[in-house]
């Protein structure tokens, strides 16, 4: 036993110890983003500004819609090469924003805060992963710490709605917002204390090859249409749940799923956090395991009748699906992070994270606007989608182990990433 243990721990201990605040800091800034999403439709219709709900939801989406082109700006500004520093710049922007919404009255300052807290988050987003890639030296544990960063986004975000929506209805919206600036706040200090390490690094960092653009591409577009699909068949869920016959079933549709959306984050990104540590898998690999599990996800949905549902076998059902959703959310979206960052140097990889997250942004709102007519349609657009993209991605993962199998036997990660 001590055998199987030793090298496990020794490759988890290879971790750098700047990871912790780092992770620390992710948590807390999510918390605070999300919480305060969570009430800021509420607060704009209900506290002395008095929106109606069509005013409110319409600001609330070109409040988010400023975050993927501030994302754009955000790695216009990685340029400088200055990942931490901007990553700071943005959780200060959103401190500052925080208090401003609470202190509120009137809808001009609300929307001024917003907007700052729109800009902050953009400018944190498009430069925090290659910080993150800095303090693991674009090494190929960067898989490693990608995923405890998607476990931990996962956890601040859940404890910061849970906590933010609490405080608003206890104590009320303004001391909601002071909660999520401390929390900003918290995060602000974690980070500005979180160092990278100076030494050398166990592998060399990665640099892209001829097929960088290729995979870079079809991960973009896939991801885009994964999300896409995935909203489009959860709208038809929810519409499905007057035809519900128990309690039970319509709140696990109209959450969701998102408890159980959180233990199957955690669970799987603990496992390939582990697993990374120590060995490796190639990107393409992972992405072609993620849309093959999304596609088995659909395929549980294809026996419910959701005009006539049957409520004994759609428990079932719907569990299947949503824990083979988080798990292919957890295999297509931190390799994609970790791919681009590990490839690219710390000044090029924000400004191609912020174009991929304004891109993923635009391919779902013009999918959003469709309409697919009824659920048989959306779900069979969704199988295609996934069989197509899970096939091409498989398809990568061969044709590179193919032309360079030296490099697959020598590695001592195991197969080789693009």
């Amino acid at each position: 036993m001590k055998l199987i243990l030793f090298p496990i721990f020794g490759s988890m201990m290879s971790h750098p110890i700047s990871s912790i605040p780092f992770f620390t800091a992710v948590a807390f800034e999510r918390a605070g983003y999300y919480g305060l999403r969570a009430i800021f439709v509420l607060f704009l219709v209900n506290s002395s500004i008095g929106l109606t709900n069509m005013e409110a939801i319409q600001f609330y989406a070109w409040g988010t819609g400023l975050v993927a082109l501030s994302s754009v700006f955000g790695g216009l500004l990685g340029l400088i090469g200055q990942p931490k520093l901007l990553s700071i710049i943005g959780i200060g922007l959103q401190v500052l924003s925080s208090f401003l919404i609470g202190m509120s009255q009137t809808k001009e300052l609300a929307f001024t805060g917003f907007a700052l807290l729109a800009l902050g988050a953009g400018i944190a987003r498009s430069n925090i992963m290659p910080f993150l890639g800095q303090l693991y030296q674009r090494s190929r544990l960067l898989d490693s710490g990608m995923m405890i960063n998607y476990m931990m986004v996962n956890i601040g975000a859940f404890a910061g709605i849970a906590l933010i929506s609490s405080v608003a209805i206890k104590q009320g919206y303004k001391m909601a917002f002071i909660y999520c600036g401390f929390a900003y706040l918290l995060s602000f200090i974690a980070l500005f204390f979180t160092n990278e390490t100076k030494n050398d690094p166990v592998h060399k960092p990665e640099k892209p090859n001829n097929l960088f653009p290729i995979i870079l591409v079809v991960a973009l577009i896939g991801s885009a249409f994964y999300w896409l699909s995935f909203e489009r068949v959860i709208v038809h869920l929810t519409m499905a749940t007057h035809n519900l016959d128990t309690g039970v079933l319509s709140e696990l549709i109209k959450s969701g799923g998102s408890n159980l959306n959180l233990i199957v984050i955690v669970a799987t990104t603990l496992v390939l956090a582990l697993y990374y540590s120590y060995s490796k898998i190639s990107t393409a690999l992972q992405l072609g395991i993620g849309f093959l599990c999304a596609l088995i996800a659909y395929l549980f949905l294809l026996p419910i009748d959701f005009y006539q549902p049957e409520s004994a076998p759609l428990v079932n059902l719907l569990l299947g699906f949503y824990i083979l959703q988080s798990i292919a959310e957890v295999f297509i979206g931190p390799p994609i992070s970790s791919y681009v960052v590990r490839k690219l140097d710390v000044k090029y990889s924000p400004i191609v994270l912020g174009g991929i997250y304004l891109l993923i942004a635009l391919i779902l709102k013009a999918g959003a606007n469709n309409d697919y007519g009824y659920v048989g349609r959306s779900l069979n657009i969704a199988l295609v989608i996934m069989i197509l993209f899970s096939a091409a991605f498989f398809v990568l993962f061969y044709i590179n182990k193919k032309s360079d199998p030296i490099d697959f036997e020598e590695d001592d990660f195991g197969a080789d990433d693009f």
